[in-house]
């Protein structure tokens, strides 16, 4: 299976470092096509989850990255994933602790107006669902997004495909660390 993303994050990291802050990262970013923004958003949104739930994530700067996520996760054709993280905005909105722009937050929350309000537990519990299939695949989601064959992407430049070699070490130790937390999770609830 061909992945993109090494070719993606290889133009992005020389514009992002040193890291000051994603805001700041994503203002570089706009000297390339949108694609690479919207990876460099969906990798960190993702990365910052997995690593601490969505409540990590909003307390984080990376809480920023949001809006790009989910513009991200829908042109990677995971409309479910972008619905959800519409949900964790939903969330922060009601608790008048969302921290975007008042304008942009209206936005994100009238996508999923009517969606039955969940437990934020429940919506994470899904999210992990998501990332753990793309474990079980050996690939990942900005994988998917890097993949897509689109010039309002990537310009005339499209990541070049790069074989996938066996299961990583780094993709190893994801996969055990979402089998235990689905494991952990499902006894949860």
């Amino acid at each position: 299976q061909p992945s993109h993303a090494t070719h993606v994050f290889a133009r992005i990291s020389p514009l992002v470092q040193p890291f000051v802050s994603h805001s700041e990262s994503l203002r570089s970013l706009q000297a390339l096509p949108r694609g690479y923004a919207l990876c460099y958003a969906l990798h960190h949104v993702e990365a910052d989850v997995l690593n601490g739930g969505f409540q990590q994530l909003h307390h984080n700067s990376t809480w920023d990255l949001m809006p790009s996520a989910i513009v991200a996760s829908e042109v990677a054709g995971e409309t479910r994933l972008a619905h959800l993280l519409g949900e964790v905005v939903r969330h922060y909105h009601e608790l008048g602790e969302c921290r975007m722009d008042d304008q942009e937050c209206a936005h994100v929350c009238a996508r999923v107006d009517g969606a039955t309000i969940r437990p934020l537990e429940q919506v994470e519990q899904e999210f992990f669902d998501i990332d753990l299939r793309y474990i079980e695949e050996r690939t990942f989601l900005v994988e998917r997004l890097a993949a897509v064959q689109d010039r309002t992407l990537w310009g005339e430049d499209h990541p070049a495909p790069v074989p996938i070699p066996e299961l990583t070490p780094e993709q190893a130790r994801r996969q055990e660390m979402f089998e235990r937390l689905k494991r952990e999770l499902a006894e949860k609830y």
